[in-house]
């Protein structure tokens, strides 16, 4: 692989909530089983990913690494734990959206129907590879 190509595909930084995430009122409790299970925080993801889909992205592991962690400091406004759940809700969030996303995608592709969050030029070019 090469040095452009492991860039490219590098683990975006997830750094720890900052104190104003932890205290973010707004924001909904949850636990590393409710963001590996819960209907719900699945339906926020959506959200999330809905409205910052801008790539030619089939799987997690292709989307940006800039906009991968876009997604997530979005989550971590959305959604609130305690310091010593966090690995293991980072863990259960990247499960949860590759869970989601590729067979979104492959469903998509197999009814030729485009999601409603993915704009034409980027379903034009997923639909092509």
């Amino acid at each position: 692989m090469s040095n452009e190509q492991s860039t490219s595909r590098a683990r975006p930084n997830y750094a720890p909530l900052t104190q104003t995430e932890r205290n973010n009122e707004d924001s909904e409790w949850v636990t590393p089983h409710m963001v590996a299970n819960d209907q719900d925080v699945l339906n926020q993801i959506k959200i999330i990913i809905g409205g910052h889909f801008l790539g030619n992205w089939a799987t997690y592991t292709d989307v940006d690494p800039k906009v991968r962690e876009l997604w997530w400091n979005l989550f971590k406004v959305r959604f609130r734990w305690t310091e010593e759940q966090g690995p293991a809700i980072l863990r259960a969030y990247n499960a949860r959206v590759s869970n989601w996303l590729r067979p979104t995608f492959r469903r998509a592709r197999a009814s030729g129907v485009r999601p409603q969050w993915c704009s034409d030029e980027v379903w034009e070019n997923l639909v092509r590879h």
